[in-house]
């Protein structure tokens, strides 16, 4: 078998030709792969940042919903507290048969001062009549 120039270029470039085809083939194919495998990452990469905050949220939430309990808790002692001090407030103050005795002890003691005061501005009225 005797080849021709012309047939051996030939080959030789169609050779040369599907090698490159494959190699093309095999960058594309490595690209692809490299492609999927960063989408991949990402991916990967976007659902903990997603879990991250879902967690962050959660306990955040949870955080919040410890205050509201506490908040509400103390909503209920005051509340309780307030009712019993309204309670209480009555029986704790004077009844009207202790304030009518004080009120007269008062006015009594009142009326005793006042007396004594004209008493004595009319004993000193008398000595200013009685120098001058």
């Amino acid at each position: 078998m005797n080849f021709t120039d012309h047939e051996v270029l030939s080959y030789a470039l169609t050779g040369i030709i599907a090698a490159m085809v494959v190699v093309l083939w095999w960058l594309i194919r490595e690209k692809d792969r490299k492609r999927e495998e960063d989408l991949r990452e990402q991916r990967e990469a976007h659902e903990i940042r997603l879990k991250e905050q879902k967690d962050a949220f959660d306990a955040k939430f949870a955080a919040q919903d410890v205050f509201l309990k506490k908040l509400f808790d103390l909503h209920e002692i005051d509340s309780k507290e307030l009712f019993e001090l309204r309670l209480s407030i009555p029986e704790n103050h004077y009844r009207k048969g202790e304030l009518d005795v004080r009120f007269d002890k008062m006015e009594q003691t009142n009326e005793k001062w006042f007396t004594k005061l004209f008493d004595r501005i009319e004993s000193l009225s008398s000595l200013v009549k009685g120098n001058g």
